[in-house]
């Protein structure tokens, strides 16, 4: 019974007592079955038995954690089942909101969820729960029935919930204080941690939900617009998922725009053609950002007396990313001919390399996350013109741009830095989490924080040279590596490094007290000499 607080308790009484007087009833067992008929059937046992395997493989990844205990189970089965699957379930609507599934992320990292657990974990005793729960059921109940009724009213209800609020708060602070010293505060952050990480690894099965509904409604919607021959079917199936792949917005887009243009008697030629007119001749566009000589370059636009980063617009056909090979050498062609960066290191075969294409969430004032495209192009060489004034992004340049540069900038900076940060944070949990319990991995944790130290300060140092930049066959390298959409794989390969050399490295008796030493002494060096070179 320990496991499970008394508010819990209290929920699964009157949820037996309601069922009870529900079977009770004559028409009871009329209602109830069909209920139970319609969760039962197999297009929801499926995607809810899907939702709990996530769930228990998750539980088995976290057993192996040192910290972890059976007791949040109970807290991971509450989630999957009240958040969990709800989430899963309302992304099959017919159309989801924009920003579904940020909106999931924030909500579990909005001030309320930290409310809302602390309410939940310190309880009152097991009859004032029994008292509390019909009385806040009956005031729910009265302010939704009072939706037409006078202001006056609801304002009266508003307030007795406010108050019976406010009084939750103030006897839960005080079960808090009184507790203090019975308090196991691992337990209260794995608590508040859980909703954050289940959201997070939820969201990827969310998103399947999302994409297999809305794959559903398409072909079911073009078996009305095709021949019944079976092989055609397939084909144009085929050609649909090679066209959209795994993108949610493809899928609605050649629903509700390219999916009218079909037809029963339409030949195979005639699809095509709806093929073709999918993966468009549009327009693009597009904000440039040169990087030359690892800083990113700014113009001056005289018409407004700031700096901003040009806009172009290409009439190449296709979509805007960087598996566009031919639109990324005509976005090359643009920027060299009208800039005074080039690079050229790269034929017309191989333009494509320095450039990587885009879409980037801006925040203005106005226009919360804003999307822009946005070209990347990597120069070698810069020319001068007396007709134009480009600068590196620093300094007094900063405070003359306009909004859309530094709305860019910012998102700059979160793509290049806060992939690492995160990444850099991981590891640190996970080493924390290694030192916190002795485990069975036998691994020399100071001696891992010694080669985790120097190659992290090696790897700042090579990248700050851009050494791929240097390489004669650097092309695709080059590319890939500065186009990597999770930058911070590099610091998971880094630790991953240190652990295993200490692991191999376990036989030979270290000094424990002066690796750590060594370790903190090569991060002050590291700070001095950057310090000095900032200085010169």
């Amino acid at each position: 019974m320990g496991i499970f607080t008394t508010r819990e308790i209290a929920i699964f009484i009157y949820g037996i007592l309601l069922l009870a007087y529900v079977l009770v009833r004559k028409k009871g067992k009329d209602i109830l079955m069909p209920v139970i008929k319609a969760a039962c059937h197999i297009k929801l046992i499926i995607p809810f038995c899907l939702v709990l395997l996530f769930a228990a493989g998750f539980v088995w990844v976290c057993t192996y954690l040192p910290f972890w205990d059976w007791i949040y189970v109970k807290d991971i089965v509450f989630w999957v089942l009240f958040a969990g699957v709800p989430i899963c379930f309302n992304a099959t609507n017919r159309q989801l909101e924009e920003h579904y599934f940020t909106n999931i992320l924030i909500d579990n990292l909005k001030f309320t969820a930290l409310v809302e657990f602390v309410t939940g974990t310190f309880t009152f005793p097991i009859i004032g729960e029994l008292i509390l729960q019909p009385l806040l059921a009956f005031f729910v109940i009265l302010e939704s029935s009072l939706v037409k009724k006078t202001e006056s009213t609801k304002k009266v209800v508003d307030g007795l919930i406010g108050i019976a609020g406010l009084t939750i708060i103030v006897f839960t602070i005080k079960s808090m204080a009184d507790s203090i010293g019975e308090i196991y505060f691992v337990d209260i952050l794995v608590g508040l941690a859980l909703p954050i990480l289940l959201s997070i690894i939820y969201l990827p099965v969310a998103y399947f939900f999302a994409l297999y509904a809305k794959y559903e409604i398409l072909f079911l919607r073009m078996g009305f617009k095709e021949p019944d021959d079976k092989t055609l079917k397939i084909n144009h199936r085929i050609k649909v998922i090679r066209l959209c792949k795994l993108s949610y917005k493809k899928v609605c887009r050649f629903l509700y725009e390219y999916l009218p243009k079909m037809y029963v008697r339409m030949s195979a030629a005639e699809f095509e053609n709806i093929i073709d007119e999918f993966r468009g001749t549009t327009e693009h566009t597009y904000m440039a950002v040169i990087r030359h000589d690892r800083k990113y370059y700014i113009s001056r636009n005289f018409t407004e007396d700031s700096f901003t980063f040009q806009e172009y617009t290409i009439g190449k056909g296709g979509l805007f990313n960087s598996r566009n090979k031919s639109l990324r050498k005509e976005i090359a062609l643009q920027i060299q001919e009208n800039t005074p960066f080039k690079n050229t290191d790269f034929d017309s075969s191989t333009l494509h390399y320095p450039v990587s294409l885009r879409k980037m969430f801006l925040f203005k004032k106005g226009a919360f996350f804003k999307r822009t495209k946005v070209a990347f192009f990597i120069s070698n060489s810069f020319e001068r013109r007396s007709e134009s004034v480009d600068l590196p992004f620093d300094g007094g340049v900063k405070d003359q741009s306009d909004l859309n540069a530094i709305a860019l900038m910012r998102a700059i900076k979160r793509y290049d830095y806060w992939p690492s940060f995160i990444m850099v944070l991981l590891c640190f949990a996970i080493f924390l989490c290694l030192s916190y319990k002795q485990t069975d991995f036998k691994v020399n944790l100071d001696l891992a924080a010694l080669v985790y130290t120097i190659l992290f300060e090696l790897q700042i140092f090579f990248n700050k040279r851009d050494p791929l930049l240097k390489m004669k066959n650097k092309g695709r390298i080059m590319y890939i590596y500065k186009d990597v959409v999770f930058k911070g794989i590099q610091e998971v390969l880094v630790f991953g490094i240190s652990l295993l050399i200490s692991y191999l490295l376990r036989f030979m008796n270290f000094p424990s007290e002066w690796l750590s030493k060594f370790s903190i002494s090569i991060l002050f060096l590291c700070i001095l000499i950057d310090m000095w070179k900032k200085e010169q």
